[in-house]
């Protein structure tokens, strides 16, 4: 029964670890003073009007979005499958680094068009858009200023080893920029198959996960059933010692405190014990001491 208890919590505890249903994660570093803090959970609404405003400020000279659909905040779980991004993020001035943001679960899709669409007409930049599901990007004589770059999506299987290899393309981009002063936003989607096998009510374990728990229940449920029915109840599992405690502060304080009013009420029963008077000092005086008495 224990057991299945500990597998029941780390299946909740696995599902708080790696994030919501139909969430993926948002991250953005630059060289420039923009945002360095954002919640665990934001709506991709919310994360579109805060990049767009902070855009129209034009803070960088070049300015890079990357697209990543099929991951999941879980798949960004190892530093060492991103090492790039990984590095960027987590120290701050290396590379030039100066701000820094991630957000593990965003909900919805981030509207990329809208930061295009701020970079054209706020500061006057022509937006190049790449594929890169081939795994390359074209060479220019002249960097684009903005770049909009579309990552391949990994497949299940091999997971890892391809967002390993869009991190080393990431690396590339980063390398070939003529000018330190960048801002990168890297955008994430979860794939369409993740979405069609998670329910939209929330996490759910497997057949067999729920067939031991509802066994489990049976079996724990029964007895309790037919003892209640029978006027008895059933003892929790354990020693006596285990089972209930004793010895509580509040007993503590009531016996250190009764042991106080009786010592005291000894003393006092002992100091009136103690006290002696005969029997003549309440006798009236008679004969010639009593006659000396009256002449005094």
């Amino acid at each position: 029964m224990r057991s299945l208890q500990v597998a029941a919590l780390a299946l909740a505890a696995s599902q708080s670890a790696y994030g919501y249903v139909d969430t993926s994660p948002f991250f953005m570093f630059s060289t420039s003073d923009l945002l360095n803090s954002a919640p665990k959970l934001s709506s991709a609404a919310a994360i579109t009007s805060e990049i767009s405003r902070t855009l129209s400020l034009c803070p960088s000279d070049h300015y890079i979005i990357v697209s990543q659909p099929g991951v999941t905040a879980r798949d960004y779980s190892s530093k060492k499958t991103t090492p790039t991004l990984a590095q960027r993020l987590s120290s701050k001035g290396s590379h030039g680094v100066r701000s820094s943001v991630s957000i593990p679960d965003v909900v919805g899709e981030i509207d990329t068009e809208q930061w295009r669409r701020s970079l054209q007409s706020n500061c006057k930049l022509d937006v190049v858009v790449v594929d890169a599901t081939a795994g390359s990007i074209p060479a220019y004589a002249s960097f684009p200023k903005a770049l909009h770059v579309t990552m391949p999506a990994p497949a299940s299987s091999t997971a890892s080893e391809a967002l390993g290899d869009n991190d080393a393309l990431l690396a590339a981009i980063l390398d070939m920029l003529p000018s330190s002063d960048y801002t990168v936003l890297y955008t994430t989607s979860p794939s369409q198959g993740k979405k069609d096998a998670e329910p939209a009510g929330g996490y759910v374990m497997d057949s067999e996960a729920q067939e031991m728990l509802h066994i489990d229940l049976k079996r724990d449920l029964s007895p309790r059933a037919s003892n209640s029915s029978s006027g008895n109840t059933t003892l929790v599992d354990g020693a006596l010692f285990e089972r209930y405690q004793f010895f509580t502060p509040g007993i503590f304080q009531g016996l250190l405190v009764g042991f106080i009013l009786l010592s005291i009420l000894y003393v006092g029963i002992s100091a009136l014990s103690s006290l002696s008077v005969t029997y003549g000092a309440f006798d009236k005086e008679q004969g010639q001491l009593a006659n000396k008495s009256k002449a005094q």
